[in-house]
């Protein structure tokens, strides 16, 4: 109970698992009394944080499902968003015009009591949160608790998570890649390491954080690993050692660029993560031999196997299996 759990690296805060522990349950109690429980949905309006993270952990421990509203998009956005998901209440320091539900504001409280729960349920809803719109207009995703927790299983498993590692929390809220920096990182007592807005901003900023906080873990997106890699190269920059994996995805790796990053990181696991939100976050997995022979930088690189938690299967225009070889 006592092992660090949290560092918020803006202002230096550190949390260990028995305060976040007695901070969510402090807060679930009186998310219980604004009648959060089982299938009722509580909107956080927070920015990446501590406070976020213990908000995420209140609503669970009352039964609930937490919406998760990414800050960066205009006030009305979030209104719409949790408004058309039947938000019965919302955690955030002020409330979204419009919906007239509880407003909560997080606080320091802590206790020592967790409420009262319901019975495990794989089936019950854990989490909504929206797609990018890629493909129209944002959907909110239902997310049970059996999806969560078997991909928090497969992702511990999948990238050897343990008490030792420090793994950065990079992601938007607004995203479920912050689900999946979360809840395996806790899952296997690691500590969360929580950027501060302006890390993203530079690379040398970036790396000095990586090298202040001694991060093994790294989860980014593929436009910033992009232009990490790009930085690294041009101005000769090295990872700090202490980082032995990096994950990427959410779009289209440039096999150039995985060439270039075999020459700069050879000694650091690489992952190319791929996932709808619909199928639980990442959901195939890519590791390719960064200390075997250089790699082609014209040649695809792979979304890769499914985690433990998923299947893949490549269908036929018709919808059926495709024959072994086949596109599809």
């Amino acid at each position: 109970p006592e092992a660090l759990a949290l560092i918020s690296d803006s202002d230096g805060d550190a949390l260990t698992y028995a305060q976040i522990d007695r901070r969510a349950n402090a807060l679930a109690h009186r998310l219980i009394k604004v009648g959060c429980g089982p299938e009722r949905i509580c909107a956080i309006n927070l920015p990446r944080g501590m406070d976020f993270i213990i908000a995420m952990l209140a609503v669970l421990k009352c039964g609930g499902a937490f919406l998760p509203l990414d800050m960066a998009l205009p006030e009305t956005e979030r209104s719409i968003r949790a408004a058309e998901a039947g938000a019965d209440a919302v955690i955030g320091h002020e409330g979204l015009a419009g919906l007239a539900v509880a407003v909560l504001a997080p606080d320091a409280a802590l206790r020592d009591d967790p409420p009262a729960r319901p019975a495990p349920d794989g089936g019950r809803l854990a989490y909504l949160i929206h797609t990018s719109g890629s493909t129209g207009r944002p959907k909110g995703v239902m997310g049970t608790t059996g999806a969560l927790s078997a991909h928090a299983s497969a992702v511990i498993a999948a990238y050897s998570l343990h008490a030792e590692d420090r793994v950065l929390h990079f992601a938007s809220p607004g995203f479920d890649v912050a689900l999946e920096e979360i809840f395996p990182t806790l899952l296997s007592g690691a500590v969360l390491v929580v950027r501060a807005e302006d890390q993203a901003e530079s690379i040398n900023a970036f790396l000095t954080l990586l090298q202040a906080r001694k991060l093994t873990v790294l989860n980014l997106p593929a436009s910033f690993w992009h232009v990490l890699v790009t930085e690294m190269a041009h101005r000769n920059l090295r990872l700090p050692e202490t980082v032995r994996l990096v994950v990427t995805g959410s779009e289209r790796i440039l096999p150039a660029a995985l060439a270039q990053w075999q020459q700069l990181a050879p000694g650091c696991r690489w992952i190319n993560g791929y996932g709808p939100t619909e199928t639980t976050i990442t959901a195939t997995i890519h590791a390719p031999d960064l200390t075997g022979p250089p790699l082609d930088p014209v040649a695809d690189v792979p979304i890769g196997r499914p985690l433990a938690h998923a299947s893949a299967h490549v269908l036929a225009f018709d919808g059926s299996l495709a024959p072994l070889g086949a596109e599809g």
